[in-house]
């Protein structure tokens, strides 16, 4: 059972509820209503809003609240603010200096609604880290105070290099850099990517499930030794659903928290690969080579179901919906895009977009 590894849940399903259950960390986007199943005394992540306002740090701070308020008032142990470069810049000369003045605006409001803040959420890789060529990133936020945030949000992913300090260990090189004066981290995203000559989730990566159950684990063994991060959580457990199925680590969670091994067998749904114990193929690299997209609509009126960019791993995703109340926003990768045909009916939850 890994000690700073947690899920990250982005559909609620039964897999994300058994881990959340027995992590002592857990990560919830779009919603608090998985959160409450954590362990007592587990650090818990909400991550509110997908595309948090710009203009004023003070108002995005009072959308959160309202927010948790719709939800029935639950607060985590942190919520996130800026999610990586979606909304405003991580590097200096580019939108960190704005980032840092939007979380000094936030940070007190929040603080006087009882809510703690993990703050700047960069992606992997970023911020820059005073190697030659990168700007002193980490030396302006430590100026700033780290604009009073309680915990400091990474996100760090690996490929086929393992863990190096440029991504998965990131949080060490910040550390050195400032001599140790920060907030704690958390690894608020980790797995596998598109980065270090890796591929965009781990279901294409030409590994195992067992393969990356004993990565995930390593990682949780690296992160021991560093007393000042304080969880990470991997993303993500119910991602089919939102177009996340090669990050989808569902089907390992048994494996993962100890009770049984993952399935050693794989299935094709739309040209992506998953763990099914009475899957036809024998390994991922077998149902990978048979493993085809859909066919593309070749008459009528194609209507895209996916436009833009998104959330917190390095591969694309597609913003299908517009926040609204307690239901989840649907994303899906670029790599996922799926086409209508023109009176084809529409997917329920799903709008057009464009």
């Amino acid at each position: 059972m890994p000690i700073k590894l947690g899920p990250q849940i982005y559909g609620v399903t039964d897999a994300g509820l058994l881990w959340a259950r027995r992590a002592n960390c857990t990560k919830q986007i779009f919603g608090t209503n998985a959160l409450p199943h954590a362990q007592s005394g587990a650090i818990t992540i909400c991550r509110p809003i997908w595309r948090l306002r710009t203009d004023s740090g003070a108002e995005a701070a009072r959308d959160i609240i309202r927010a948790l308020d719709r939800w029935g008032g639950y607060r985590p142990s942190y919520v996130e603010l800026w999610n990586e470069s979606d909304e405003v810049g991580q590097r200096l000369g580019s939108g960190l200096e704005r980032r840092v003045q939007l979380h000094e605006e936030a940070v007190p409001i929040l603080h006087a609604n009882g809510i703690r803040v993990a703050g700047f959420s960069f992606s992997t890789g970023n911020p820059g880290a005073g190697w030659p060529g990168d700007t002193p990133d980490w030396e302006y936020l430590q100026s700033h105070g780290y604009a009073g945030v309680d915990a400091i949000a990474l996100h760090a992913y690996w490929g086929n290099q393992r863990f190096t300090e440029g991504h998965a260990l990131r949080h060490r090189r910040a550390h050195a850099i400032t001599g140790g004066n920060h907030p704690p981290f958390l690894i608020t995203e980790c797995g596998r990517d598109a980065v270090e000559g890796g591929s965009p989730g781990w279901r294409l990566s030409g590994i195992s499930g067992e393969q990356y159950v004993s990565e995930l684990l390593a990682y949780d063994t690296e992160l021991g030794h560093d007393p000042y991060v304080i969880g990470a959580t991997v993303f993500t457990t119910g991602g089919f659903e939102h177009g996340w199925g090669n990050f989808d680590v569902d089907e390992l969670v048994p494996a993962i928290i100890g009770t049984g091994p993952p399935p050693t067998r794989y299935s094709c749904s739309n040209g992506v690969c998953y763990a099914n114990a009475n899957g036809p193929y024998a390994s991922l690299a077998e149902c990978q080579a048979a493993c085809q997209p859909g066919p593309q609509p070749t008459g009528g009126i194609s209507l895209s179901l996916l436009f833009g960019l998104s959330l917190g791993a390095v591969g694309a995703g597609i913003l299908l919906a517009e926040y609204l109340g307690v239901q989840p926003e649907i994303v899906m990768r670029v790599s996922d895009v799926r086409e209508l045909e023109e009176g084809q009916p529409i997917p329920p939850g799903y709008v057009i977009i464009g």
